[in-house]
């Protein structure tokens, strides 16, 4: 919400009130009543003093709720800031005592909302008793309160976990809408994981609003706030809820106006000069002026002069960018790549067996244990999207790697420069290439694909 400037509120107090003068030097009349001077510099006194005092307290001032932002989102209460956000498997050593949890950073998000929050989820899977429970009664309370609740899910998926998708449509106060790209011509699905309070605060990452998420599943994500990265994201979602609620693309286009040609954007975090710029796909369904993800990751694979570093879920061949990472290989970079036990297709083996064969090109996955509770289906894994370049430079998204998730399906990341927060992020990667549960590809050995659901398909 954005703040109003106090000569704002006082010109417009001004405007609505006529003042008049008499024929009695003794009295000043204002809007037809007359009182005396010393009255008059009282009551203007106070006006004055109302005046400065509703400027300062933006909350308290209606503004207009706009299904896409005009001009700059407002600023977070706590001014620029950009964090690394993990969640981690339970009864494994992957967690950072330096990043801060999911859950707990959700919550208080979510908890702070004053005007609106819009959620685009590939899906929502809740349990009960589960930590995600916690935050979808945060998200009930807050539409009960008067903060306007707005949910796109995926329609696919939407079929598969339909029960807290239909539980917030129920809730006064809550919007919900199914967004289908197999429709479109890109023929992809919506999975992008991001959410956006009071237009001022945004989490992106690879965490889906699943319970698993918060507590099984080792995952990374970005919180920022920041006006135009955060201005970029609200129109991304108000293109995507023209898309849901039956737009043509240039009609969603329209409704989401332009992002402007800022990119990279510099913040100032903890006293470094840090450069965001956020990043998109499919380039065939986004707004005016959003970079497509990628063409910047390859112009950051590209920019690459000591190591690469990549974790992800999965990983196929999607030649610009496998072309990429073949040639900083081929000019002495280091390349790491750091996948799942679910990436083990023949196919996709095929892929990372290649990679693994090509000189500086190093390629594990990783196996972690179930937990000592019993199987749990689609958890106990690591579920990441991030690129680590050199010591300063990453792309954190909720992107796997193959051809669909680029040229098909809805994603959305950051592409930034922090040694700070590279730092973290290079520390969070160790933890998991040197840990206990990675093997590393041997191109002779056939690897099983791991199961990932006890047959209920959910």
């Amino acid at each position: 919400m954005k703040s109003v400037p106090a000569t704002s509120v006082l010109t417009a107090s001004v405007d609505t009130t006529s003042v008049a003068t008499t024929s009695d030097p003794m009295r000043v009349c204002v809007s037809g009543r007359c009182v005396s001077p010393l009255r008059a510099s009282i009551l203007a006194a106070v006006l004055f003093s109302a005046v400065l005092f509703l400027a300062a307290q933006p909350k308290l001032i209606a503004q207009p709720n706009l299904a896409a932002p005009q001009g700059d989102a407002a600023r977070g209460r706590e001014g620029a800031a950009v964090e690394l956000v993990e969640s981690f498997p339970l009864e494994t050593g992957l967690d950072h005592p330096a990043i801060r949890s999911t859950r707990e950073v959700w919550m208080e998000m979510l908890r702070r909302a004053r005007s609106s929050i819009d959620i685009e989820q590939f899906y929502i899977a809740n349990a009960p008793g589960e930590a995600l429970e916690e935050i979808i009664r945060i998200v009930e309370a807050a539409a009960s309160r008067g903060v306007r609740v707005r949910v796109i899910g995926e329609r696919k998926f939407s079929e598969t976990y339909p029960e807290t998708l239909a539980r917030l449509a129920a809730a006064p106060g809550v919007e919900v809408r199914m967004i289908d790209l197999t429709n479109r011509e890109s023929k992809g699905v919506m999975h992008a994981k991001y959410f956006i309070v009071d237009n001022a605060d945004l989490f992106v990452g690879s965490q889906n609003w699943d319970w698993r998420a918060l507590t099984h599943i080792n995952e990374i994500g970005l919180r920022v706030r920041d006006s135009l990265a955060v201005d970029a994201f609200a129109r991304l979602f108000a293109y995507d809820w023209a898309l849901a609620g039956g737009a043509e693309a240039g009609e969603a286009a329209a409704a989401a106006g332009s992002l402007p040609a800022v990119f990279p954007h510099e913040v100032t975090v903890e006293g470094e000069r840090v450069e965001l710029t956020p990043v998109f796909s499919p380039r065939g369904l986004l707004p005016e002026g959003a970079v497509w993800d990628a063409t910047a990751l390859a112009a950051l694979i590209n920019d690459a002069r000591d190591s690469l570093k990549l974790q992800l879920l999965s990983y196929g061949t999607y030649d610009p960018l496998e072309h990429a990472l073949l040639s900083a290989a081929a000019r002495g970079v280091r390349v790491s790549l750091l996948v799942s036990d679910w990436s083990l297709s023949r196919s996709r083996q095929k892929a990372l067996k290649r990679l693994q064969q090509t000189e500086g090109i190093t390629v594990r996955f990783t196996s972690i244990p179930e937990h000592s509770g019993g199987f749990i289906s689609y958890a106990r894994v690591e579920h990441p999207k991030y690129l680590l370049v050199d010591d300063n430079r990453a792309w954190v998204g909720t992107s796997n790697w193959s051809p669909d998730y680029f040229e098909a399906s809805r994603n959305a990341g950051f592409v930034l420069r922090s040694s700070r927060l590279a730092t973290l992020l290079h520390e969070k990667f160790a933890l998991s290439w040197d840990g206990p549960h990675v093997t590393i590809i041997d191109p002779d050995v056939e690897y099983e694909n791991r199961r990932r659901d006890d047959g209920s398909g959910k």
